[in-house]
Parts: C-alpha cells; structure tokens; sequence
C-alpha cells in the first residue's frame, strides 16, 4: 500500500511542477497573454491538489479502520436492513436477496458486514447500465458464505490477478480501495473473500466469515 500510495502521490505532483514552471517562464518573458496563461496553471495546480487530497483521505481512512466488534446478529433482522436500503431496486426487479442459512443467529460485526455488502451491491449495479444483482446467504461446513453475483460483464484479467491491490481499478476516477477496504474488513473477521466471474456472464464475490 506504502508504495502504490507513493506512485499515486508522485502523478498529480508532474503537472503541478509544470504548471509552475510555464507560470514563472511566462512571467520572466512578459508574456502578452500571461493573464490567461495565469488561470490556466493556477486551475491545473488546485485540480491536481484537489485530486491528491482525496487520494490522502481514503488512505488514512483506510489505515485508521477499528478491528470488528462481533455480536450475535439476527438473520431476519439483518436480511430485513439490507432490503430496506435497497427497497426500490427490490421492487424494480433489480436486487434479489435469498437467506438459505439454517442459523437462528450470525456472529459479526453488524455494521461492518452491511458496509461490505452495500459496496458489492452497489459495485453490481455499476458494472453495466441493465445489471441485476443477487445476494445469497447460506451455510458451509462451519462457516456462513456471502454470495453476491450481478449479470455485468464480469471482471476483467486484470482485476482478478490483483483482486485486492490497491489503486486497481476499472471505474473513472475510482481509486480502488473500495475492494481493498471490503477485503481488510473480511480478513479482520477471520474469513475469506474471492472475486470470480460467472459461468453464465457476470461477476461474483464469495465470502466465507467463520462462526
């Protein structure tokens, strides 16, 4: 992370260096035309600020998680707040959800759980304009597993070679450590996460979270 974090850094830092550079130069020369010269650099170097800025907060987002606090979790109630955040996409035949755990209770951390499936949920609908998403919960062996599946175009080669690095990512402007983030919440929790791609055309995460 350390060292994708110092490559990201230094790409915004080349055009505000530039920026610099032909302010100063057109400055010296007098250039007739330094008024426009002027907004232009001076609106690349707060773009390129502004896009450093928020590279540094998801990081320090990213490193200041809390370890889990696992509770006993009510299945119903806890398939019944994931529906209510998604109820229109529901109603439009957009999300399915299908609890086919024979568990009277789970065992996570409730908000932490919610975070990473809302996020795969929500990666789901952007991975095409008509993609429909499916949340399956069921039992196996003595772990639960999460599946959650979409009919997108399914992972590219890239993304599944390097499923959790950071700053992989396929989205504009996306920085990549929504994955990231969903993967160390996992990982906290003991489990495991995969990202595969369907047989059928899609893209699917499988999570196991011990019990």
């Amino acid at each position: 992370v350390g060292r994708k974090i110092a490559h990201e850094v230094k790409n915004p830092l080349t055009p505000i260096s530039i920026s610099i550079d032909d302010l100063r130069r057109s400055h010296a020369e007098g250039q007739p035309n330094f008024d426009k010269i002027l907004a232009e650099t001076t609106t690349t170097i707060k773009s390129e600020v502004q896009r450093l800025t928020k590279l540094l907060d998801q990081f320090v987002g990213f490193a200041r998680m809390k370890a889990p606090e696992i509770t006993t979790v009510n299945p119903t109630g806890f398939v019944e707040s994931i529906a209510a955040m998604f109820k229109r996409e529901i109603e439009d035949k957009k999300l399915r959800i299908v609890n086919a755990s024979n568990r009277t209770s789970f065992a996570f951390d409730t908000d932490a759980i919610k975070q990473v499936i809302i996020n795969l949920v929500k990666n789901g609908f952007e991975s095409g304009d008509f993609a429909t998403v499916a949340i399956g919960i069921s039992d196996v062996g003595s772990q639960l597993e999460i599946l959650i599946e979409d009919t997108g175009p399914g992972f590219p080669p890239k993304k599944l070679e390097n499923s959790f690095e950071p700053y992989v990512t396929t989205k504009k402007d996306g920085s990549g450590l929504g994955l990231v983030i969903c993967h160390r919440i996992v990982h906290d929790h003991g489990g495991t996460m995969e990202l595969f791609n369907r047989i059928e055309e899609g893209g699917g995460v499988r999570i196991h979270l011990p019990q």
